[in-house]
């Protein structure tokens, strides 16, 4: 949600210039200008009900905010003599975030130099305008005209925006002590992960339960349960390689008065679209904010993204929510990927997503889902063992041999629609499990060594 927020105001007889405070703009590709224009551009309130707004070429867009009823007027002309036309189609009681007000509909039609009805995009689109409230909705009138489908695209030609500052409707500032503010028996599931080829997987699943809460006028601090499994494999030091997991208890301090936690109190001066819910605050009932931390470079008015290295790609793109904490992150890159995303959470009673289990994640789990698709023989095995994959695919394979404390003992690459043997003659006698994965898929299978 792009925000409108006037910074001042300025006259010159019966107009009225209304100036806006500057949010971030940029091309996508180069740069990110600190100081760029509104999207709603500037606006000019003229003596007779007429509101101006100028786009990025000086033209304006023209909204008679005091029309009735069958009224119209020109909203817009382009270079070539084209016009569109507005016309209040509608006039009416809406209700909107529980709010009721009058309402019109502001139609739109795309006509020739010569006042002829052309078909045209915009003829579809529409803006609805409330007395009390203003736009309820409306595109961005700071990018329009609209070239091409990809400007319309970028530029979101038609948004139903919340408004700002209403109930608890639209978008809210928050800060450090909302994103961290959570009560005993809330709990979070995160799944961290990242591959970095040729060189290093890594994979944890934790569960965080609250159940201690301390406050202080400036911190707080919580007691968690805590139960996670980490999996790590080093492609190039096999012997680095390992499987961790426990169950055990965490304290975290929150200290407020922190630089950090004081840059999350800011003001979002850019709106987080999350895509993976496809919804926005209104619907998914959740708020966000997005620290862009990747944009470091500092020229006079420009942020430029930098080039990162693989070892500091997990501090890209930072996210927080509020009453879930953070940060989380999904980052793919040349050679590395990473993210750190919540797969559940209950928030006093208000549950989402798929829990972990905590049982599962600090024991092995042996697969007989994966019968037709992996062959292990023979089981129990003094010496061999040979795995077949029946998988119809090209992938490269990792396997992994396990003991029962977690260590990885074996570990080699194989291959798909292949017998692969597999020496297993200086291994004491014990129960092992057999890790097959391709950094998407895993599979795992016990075997015996009985000598």
């Amino acid at each position: 949600i792009y925000s409108i927020q006037i910074d001042s105001t300025t006259y010159s007889g019966d107009t009225i210039f209304h100036h806006n405070y500057p949010m971030i703009r940029g091309d996508f590709v180069v740069c990110e200008y600190v100081f760029g224009t509104s999207w709603t551009g500037g606006i000019i309130s003229l003596p007779n009900d007429y509101n101006l707004f100028v786009n990025k070429a000086l033209d304006t867009i023209c909204i008679n905010t005091q029309a009735n009823l069958g009224d119209k007027w020109i909203l817009y002309t382009y270079p070539d003599n084209r016009y569109i036309e507005a016309e209040v189609s509608q006039h009416y009681l809406d209700e909107f975030f529980g709010i009721t007000d009058s309402v019109k509909t502001i139609s739109l039609q795309v006509k020739d130099e010569d006042g002829i009805n052309i078909e045209d995009a915009m003829n579809a689109r529409f803006l609805k305008i409330s007395k009390n409230y203003g736009f309820t909705r409306i595109f961005n009138f700071y990018e329009f005209p609209f070239e091409d489908e990809y400007d319309e695209w970028l530029y979101e030609l038609q948004e139903e925006l919340n408004l700002i500052g209403i109930g608890e409707y639209g978008f809210q500032n928050f800060g450090a002590e909302e994103i961290f503010d959570f009560e005993i028996n809330d709990a979070r599931h995160i799944r961290d992960y990242s591959q970095c080829l040729p060189d290093s997987w890594l994979e944890k699943k934790t569960i965080l339960k609250v159940i201690d809460k301390t406050t202080s006028p400036n911190s707080v601090t919580y007691t968690y349960a805590r139960c996670y499994r980490r999996e790590y494999i080093d492609f190039n030091t096999p012997s680095n390689s390992n499987i961790t997991s426990a169950h055990d208890t965490i304290v975290q301090t929150i200290d407020f008065t922190s630089q950090n936690m004081l840059n999350l109190s800011n003001p979002s001066l850019k709106p987080y679209s999350l895509d993976d819910y496809s919804c926005n605050f209104l619907y998914c009932g959740e708020s966000h904010k997005t620290i862009s931390d990747e944009f470091s470079e500092y020229s006079e008015n420009c942020l430029s993204m930098v080039i990162i290295d693989k070892s500091k790609f997990r501090n890209v793109g930072h996210s927080y929510r509020k009453g879930l904490g953070g940060p989380y992150y999904n980052f793919t890159g040349a050679w590395c990927e990473s993210e750190s995303n919540l797969v559940y959470y209950n928030q006093s009673g208000n549950q989402w997503g798929t829990p972990y289990n905590c049982d599962v994640l600090t024991s092995l789990q042996e697969d007989n889902s994966a019968k037709d698709e992996i062959k292990i023989y023979p089981v129990p095995t003094k010496k061999y063992i040979c795995i077949e994959l029946n998988i119809s695919d090209n992938e490269d394979y990792i396997m992994q041999i396990i003991n029962i404390s977690g260590q990885i003992v074996c570990q080699t690459q194989i291959f798909p629609n292949k017998e692969n043997l597999i020496n297993l003659s200086a291994f004491p006698e014990g129960i092992y499990y057999v890790k097959i994965n391709n950094g998407k898929t895993q599979y795992v299978k016990k075997i015996v060594v009985n000598k």
